[in-house]
């Protein structure tokens, strides 16, 4: 479960899948579909039930890897790629999901403040990361550290 997580967000770093700007074709497709699958792949990292910190923990030794980590990294460079906004939208919906089982990890990623604050960011990333940020502070009620509440405000 572990490697289709990480190979399906790996599909947008493919070339062969690169020139999925017209909706409907076959990459396109396979793209909408790999987001959908990842939405559903996410109840199993919930740390709340079926993903426990003992078992995060148990496969990062064994593995030498630690999954949550190496979603994280791929989810925010995933979103900075050119998508058509039916592939945005899961993608936006998966960092949403993730964020929320792991807002400090998410929150305090460095790729995320230095996006959200990038002036020149594509319109289309700057907005998917305002969305994201609003969705997740409205969730939150900030919970989190203090210091990731008062970077994300």
């Amino acid at each position: 479960m572990e490697g289709v997580i990480i190979k399906m967000i790996q599909i947008n770093y493919d070339k062969q899948y690169n020139k999925s700007s017209s909706p409907y074709s076959e990459s396109h497709r396979i793209k909408v579909r790999c987001w959908q699958t990842i939405v559903v792949l996410l109840d199993f990292l919930d740390p709340k039930t079926i993903y426990t910190p003992e078992l995060r923990q148990y496969y990062s030794a064994q593995f030498g890897r630690d999954l949550i980590v190496e979603v994280n990294k791929h989810l925010w460079k995933a979103i900075e790629l050119n998508h058509l906004p039916s592939v945005r939208g899961y993608i936006e919906i998966v960092i949403i999901k993730f964020a929320l089982l792991y807002p400090e990890l998410s929150i305090e990623d460095p790729n995320f403040i230095k996006t959200l604050l990038d002036p020149n960011a594509k319109i289309t990333v700057a907005s998917s990361f305002l969305l994201i940020a609003g969705f997740i502070m409205t969730k939150l009620h900030f919970t989190l550290s203090t210091v990731s509440g008062i970077q994300l405000k």
